[in-house]
């Protein structure tokens, strides 16, 4: 099976290195960083117009049961065209064309 090309968003970044930072240490906060660098795309999700908006209405709709961050990745992976998503969160299985892959 080939590679797919990975990408994460800066908001699924914040979140990786805090807890790793929250459970590690900064040198290995930094390690994992440089990982991702160097192995993903780092999509900045402020480069969409409109976001935060966008992000919102997607965290209204599910009444709030899709955390605000998840309502980002949603949102990110719209704009890209992204149907699968590797995560361990069975939050993702509420939404409709999303595959995830755990």
């Amino acid at each position: 099976m080939p590679i797919e090309e990975r990408i994460i968003c800066q908001a699924v970044l914040n979140e990786i290195i805090t807890l790793i930072g929250m459970k590690s240490d900064v040198k290995t906060c930094k390690k994992v960083y440089n990982y991702l660098k160097d192995t993903c795309t780092i999509f900045n999700e402020n480069s969409i117009p409109n976001i935060n908006d966008k992000i919102i209405e997607t965290y209204i709709n599910f009444n709030g049961d899709l955390s605000f961050t998840d309502s980002t990745i949603i949102e990110s992976m719209k704009e890209l065209g992204i149907t699968k998503i590797i995560s361990f969160d069975k939050d993702f299985d509420k939404m409709n064309g999303i595959e995830r892959i755990y």
